[in-house]
């Protein structure tokens, strides 16, 4: 008996060794393309989205090297175990965008965005399972953030110039669902509070001097649900419950005027009601969206390709700018349902988690509020990968590693058959 345990425990060793050796450069290829598109930004004009420069070459190496680490047995499991797992409508929802290349106008893009978004979800899945336990790869997520946020306000500047307040929707969204994530940590007690002392410094540093209503907002709404967070039946109910107290109260002070200054530092009233422009380009989507409602043009090229209005003129941006006009017109009706499925799946066992008392869901549940509400203004979800999405792939690979578990095996119901033999054991 000595011995066999001595083997399996020899056994797990030498896989867990096994594992592990891919955890540089799953890090490698996850912190290499964020520095590309955060430390190293550059303006480019949304016509050349596809263009190729050496830039982009870095990213694709990238991609390519993640790609064949999947390729591996240890990596095909994990992309196996993903599909079975809360995110498996989220798998589904990446495999119609691959499938989208034979309506998409740019296929070599739509291959490469899809195959990106793959390869960063299942790498930061794995890179929280590679960590171990809850405490250590909540934490590890947190400091990632901290210095992902700080790569994005370095590359700010380089493009606008060294100030103290650079107006940053990436990076801004990064901070608030990094706040939210240590105050959630804090809260449910998953790790000490001296530890979260300095990324909370940066975080709310980020928020103070990126100036985005929407990250601000997001940041307030998300903190309020972890304080509203509780672990019984309820749960998934109080949380919503809420969020929508929260948006209303925000709204009304909103429309009074009375905190604009803070929540939306340097926008006038007419900014504020047009949402900085976004709700007259959200008119211009919704003519495109109409024409392909079911299916959409192909992903990500719907968001980002010019279109002929009826005036002639082409329209094309970078991003839509909110996730579910960008879900529908890059993929249409199938999207948003696989989506929609995928969003339900995953507060479904999150509640689950809650009502049986697992540490991380309030956290979760959080975090992802404040990521979809960002959203609703600068597409952290849904869209093509961006590096403030990576926050999002990791709070899903601990939900996957540590929460979203059965505690326990359902039993199966004694019939007529098993009662009758047991009674002849007996």
């Amino acid at each position: 008996m000595v011995n066999v345990a001595k083997a399996k425990r020899i056994t797990k060793e030498k896989s867990r060794s096994f594992s592990s050796g891919y955890l540089p450069v799953m890090l490698l290829v996850i912190f290499g393309q964020v520095m590309r598109v955060s430390l190293l930004i550059r303006k480019r004009n949304a016509q050349a989205f596809a263009a190729i420069d050496p830039t982009n070459a870095i990213t694709i190496l990238l991609v390519g090297l993640g790609a064949l680490v999947l390729l591996t047995p240890r990596g095909n499991r994990v992309l196996r175990h993903l599909f079975v797992s809360p995110l498996r409508f989220f798998m589904i929802y990446f495999m119609f965008c691959g499938l989208s290349v034979l309506w998409s106008d740019d296929v070599a893009f739509t291959v490469f965005r899809t195959v990106q978004i793959v390869v960063n979800t299942v790498l930061m899945c794995w890179i929280m399972a590679e960590i171990g336990n809850l405490p250590d790869a909540l934490l590890a997520l947190i400091r990632f953030s901290a210095v992902w946020l700080i790569f994005g306000m370095l590359g700010k500047t380089r493009v606008a110039g060294a100030a103290l307040f650079v107006h940053d929707n990436a990076s801004a969204c990064v901070a608030a669902m990094g706040f939210v994530m240590t105050i959630g940590a804090w809260k449910e007690r998953i790790i000490a509070s001296q530890k979260l002392a300095l990324p909370a410094v940066v975080f709310i540093g980020g928020l103070v001097s990126c100036l985005s209503s929407a990250s601000n907002i997001s940041a307030i709404l998300g903190s309020a649900l972890v304080f509203a967070g509780v672990r019984n039946k309820n749960a998934l109910l109080v949380q919503g419950l809420a969020g929508i107290l929260v948006i209303v109260i925000g709204w009304s002070v909103i429309q009074s005027g009375v905190l604009n200054k803070w929540l939306m530092p340097g926008k006038t009233q007419q900014q504020i009601a047009t949402l900085h422009g976004r709700t007259d380009m959200w008119k211009r989507y919704y003519k495109g969206i109409k024409e392909r409602p079911v299916i959409g043009y192909g992903f990500p090229v719907g968001e980002k390709k010019a279109r002929k209005l009826e005036d002639g003129t082409v329209f094309g941006t970078s991003s839509a700018h909110n996730s579910i006009i960008g879900v529908a017109i890059n993929t249409g009706v199938v999207g948003l349902v696989l989506v929609f499925l995928g969003s339900l799946h995953i507060l479904l066992a999150t509640n689950a988690s809650m009502i049986a008392g697992r540490q991380g869901g309030i956290t979760i549940v959080s975090v992802l509020a404040t990521a979809f509400l960002n959203s609703m203004s600068y597409p952290v979800l849904g869209s093509h990968w961006f590096w403030p999405t990576t926050v999002v792939m990791g709070i899903a690979g601990i939900g996957v590693c540590f929460v979203w578990r059965k505690n326990t095996v359902r039993r199966r119901r004694p019939n007529r058959r098993m009662m009758q033999s047991r009674k002849m054991e007996a």
